[in-house]
C-alpha cells in the first residue's frame, strides 16, 4: 500500500518547498524582531504568503490525526 504522503523530491519538483530561513541578523529592527519572537505572527509578503498555502494545501493529514470537527 503506497503512501499518500509526498517525498522530498516531489514536494520540491511541484514548488512546495519553503525557502531556508534568513539568517538572524543583529541589524534586524525592534518590529521584525518583536514579529520573529511572537508565535502568532510571522512577516511576510504575497508571494511567501501563497508559497505557504500552496504547501499546506499539498499536505495530507492520516484520517486519525484529524480532529471530528475539521471538514475533510
Amino acid at each position: 500500500m503506497g503512501s499518500s504522503f509526498l517525498t522530498w523530491d516531489q514536494t520540491q519538483a511541484l514548488g512546495l518547498h519553503l525557502p531556508d530561513p534568513p539568517l538572524e541578523s543583529e541589524d534586524e529592527d525592534e518590529e521584525g524582531a518583536t514579529a520573529l519572537n511572537s508565535h502568532s505572527s510571522i512577516p511576510m509578503g504575497p508571494e511567501h504568503a501563497e508559497l505557504v498555502k500552496r504547501t499546506m494545501a499539498g499536505l495530507c493529514l492520516p484520517a486519525p490525526s484529524v480532529p471530528a470537527w475539521a471538514p475533510v
